[in-house]
């Protein structure tokens, strides 16, 4: 008969050994910043990262291990360039959606000024969701600032299926004040407005005030994008929605202020990273489960966390779109991971839902 005490006692030594390792290769990591350093490197050698998992993958008596030892050997390298980085000083690339005066550029700009971790950002733009996700991937970037939740319009559901499909962390979560603006080109008026560029979610905050005319509402990749397209063309009947800052930026003049109807209407954006930065005072966690579907599951989900004094701030459902008419639960609670408690819950929710992952840790923005 198995007994589970030995069972533990040998992964005791286990870790016991890999954390020396672990030490081990953080402290040689050091010695390859320094040479890095030294002859003007870049700390990303992507050629050689390939290499090290190829040959890990390798050494393995059971090939079923394989796609673990991928991930391992990932992560390991992640975390050693993110020391790298920070004994050298080193830029590190932060990417958002959009262009300059766009509202991810102004959650971006606030990060980088409120990080406490000493580095020097360099700041990359691309043109899609999709396009950002893929450079944090492919190690063009190191994090991404992307828009999450907005007070007024609830959730950024395309950022929600992409948290599906990457094994990205929420590393921070930053909040911005969103007021749209009504903006043209100097000299036109909005008795010659015919048509109106902004993105959706710009067009659905401020619906009241623009269903009181006629214009013809175009979507647009991005708010400051649609500022940046008005002041270049050569029109002077469109206009188009976005903020005070993106009309200084591109030359334009508002015609009216604050459309929203929302006064207090803020945009969540999350900070993703392809590992994850556990601190003390993170006191944030999210995740994302999938429910059996029979009665009583959501209802069983929620009395764990009251049960355990867990605060759940937020619950929602996204399509599952490999099941149609089956959802997954996107899921925020109160708490630090290294916390006991929190661990049991979360456990005890992976062990027993079809589906589970930890979208991570992180300190809650405060107002």
């Amino acid at each position: 008969m198995l007994d589970i005490n030995k069972i533990r006692a040998e992964i005791d030594d286990i870790d016991n050994e890999l954390t020396k390792l672990f030490e081990r290769r953080m402290t040689v990591s050091e010695q390859v910043a320094a040479y890095k350093k030294e002859h003007g490197l870049p700390t990303l050698n992507a050629t050689r990262e390939k290499e090290v998992i190829l040959k890990a993958c390798e050494r393995l008596d059971n090939k079923v291990f394989a796609p673990y030892t991928e991930k391992l050997y990932t992560c390991l390298m992640d975390l050693s360039k993110e020391y790298q980085r920070s004994i050298n000083n080193a830029e590190i690339a932060i990417g958002f959606q959009g262009i300059k005066g766009s509202f991810s550029h102004e959650a971006c700009m606030w990060h980088m000024e409120h990080n406490e971790n000493g580095y020097r950002y360099d700041v990359k733009s691309y043109p899609t969701f999709d396009k950002l996700c893929l450079a944090l991937l492919n190690d063009e970037i190191s994090q991404a600032v992307i828009p999450f939740e907005n007070s007024s319009t609830g959730a950024v559901t395309d950022v929600y299926d992409l948290m599906l499909s990457y094994d990205y962390h929420i590393v921070g979560e930053v909040c911005v004040r969103v007021n749209h603006n009504l903006m043209a080109k100097d000299g036109v008026k909005l008795e010659d407005i015919k048509e109106v560029y902004s993105h959706p979610q710009a067009f659905m905050q401020s619906k009241e005030f623009l269903d009181k005319f006629s214009f013809t509402q175009i979507p647009y990749k991005n708010t400051a994008i649609s500022a940046e397209f008005v002041a270049n063309s050569d029109r002077r009947d469109i206009g188009c929605v976005a903020s005070e800052k993106a009309a200084k930026l591109y030359g334009l003049k508002i015609l009216e202020h604050n459309i929203n109807y929302n006064k207090n209407n803020y945009t969540k954006f999350i900070v993703l990273s392809k590992t994850p930065q556990p601190r003390d005072e993170n006191d944030k966690i999210s995740i994302i489960t999938k429910l059996d579907n029979t009665p009583g599951q959501l209802f069983n989900l929620t009395k764990l966390f009251s049960e355990r004094k867990i605060n759940m701030v937020k619950i929602e459902s996204r399509p599952d779109i490999n099941n149609p008419f089956e959802y997954v639960f996107f899921i925020d609670i109160m708490g630090n991971i290294n916390d006991d408690n929190v661990k049991a819950a979360l456990e005890e929710i992976k062990s027993c839902n079809k589906y589970f992952k930890y979208l991570g840790n992180y300190k809650k923005y405060e107002f």
